[in-house]
């Protein structure tokens, strides 16, 4: 597990509300988690418990007011974990996004990034 890392984002990042099930690490069972903010490069979660390496994870919903509906499956890295209190908080470097499949993803983040 890694340790913080402090704040040292290069690229802006919407703060969201969303639903995420993490898979990969030490399970292969999907682990549910909260998503606190995301760009085209990464997002950050929250969750029970923490999980290491390579992941999937699967997008499921995005609220917050915005309430967007989203169905598709992104891959990444876990390049930092933090404890809160009982809860965890990691940051995922995602693999890549591409337009055939994250097309809702890369919608919602060309909306909603460029009014932040």
């Amino acid at each position: 597990m890694k340790i913080e890392m402090g704040n040292k984002r290069q690229h802006n990042r919407l703060d969201i509300i969303g639903l995420a099930h993490i898979i990969g690490g030490a399970s292969d069972l999907p682990l549910e988690a909260q998503i606190l903010d995301i760009n085209y490069h990464g997002m950050r979660v929250c969750m029970k418990e923490p999980t290491i390496g390579q992941v999937v994870a699967h997008i499921s919903h995005f609220a917050d007011g915005i309430d967007k509906r989203i169905d598709e499956m992104v891959r990444g890295q876990i390049i930092w974990t933090k404890k809160k209190g009982m809860w965890y908080q990691l940051g995922i470097k995602l693999a890549g996004l591409n337009p055939k499949d994250h097309s809702g993803i890369i919608a919602f983040l060309d909306k909603y990034l460029k009014l932040k």
